[in-house]
């Protein structure tokens, strides 16, 4: 879609603004009708990052994991930008709908920082999580009440990842297992009459 197309060429353009050097990360934030409302990219003023050496790596700390992490998130800044855009002006100014962004989902605190701007939507390049927290929370909170784009995805791939994503939230099937020489399999699918290794 055109209208996703110029606002993450926008993203794309404000993360050149990130000092992080771990990743440079930009986000935009429309109205529903598809209008800028406000822009935000990750950046620090850590002087360890400045001087070109990020700090949380420096500590062993592996990315996803924000423990030590000086940086101000992309998300979180245009989400702050476009509400107080929208609070300045509430006449002029329709409140924030979609967040289109140059990375994977949010993390809790940026999607926290979305729901209360009052993001409905969000854009996303990569279809990611960075840590498992993340994915939980998103899936127990924010997944009801944002829709996700895959940014770039075909029609195909939409349809597959729907599929695939349906196919998960079906409930797994009970196995009662097997004993096979004095060894329980809970796992086992055939009673155990073959010769198999259903170990757990």
């Amino acid at each position: 879609m055109k209208l996703y197309q110029e606002a993450m060429a926008m993203a794309e353009e404000a993360a050149f603004n990130s000092r992080c050097n771990s990743r440079k990360i930009g986000c935009v934030v429309l109205n529903e009708r598809g209008y800028w409302l406000g822009t935000g990219f990750n950046d620090t003023v850590d002087p360890v990052c400045l001087y070109g050496k990020c700090h949380k790596r420096s500590l062993g700390i592996e990315h996803g994991d924000g423990t030590f992490c000086t940086a101000t998130h992309a998300e979180a800044m245009a989400a702050v930008d476009a509400s107080l855009r929208h609070q300045q002006w509430p006449e002029k100014v329709d409140p924030p709908h979609t967040a289109v962004m140059t990375c994977g989902y949010p993390c809790t605190p940026c999607l926290a920082a979305l729901k209360k701007a009052g993001i409905k939507r969000i854009v996303i390049k990569e279809d990611v999580f960075y840590n498992s927290n993340d994915e939980m929370m998103w899936k127990e909170l924010y997944s009801k009440e944002m829709e996700v784009i895959l940014y770039g995805a075909t029609q195909k791939e939409k349809a597959e990842r729907h599929d695939e994503t349906e196919e998960k939230a079906k409930p797994h099937p009970v196995q009662e297992g097997a004993i096979k020489g004095g060894t329980f399999y809970p796992h086992c699918t055939c009673g155990g009459t073959e010769a198999h290794s259903c170990i757990d």
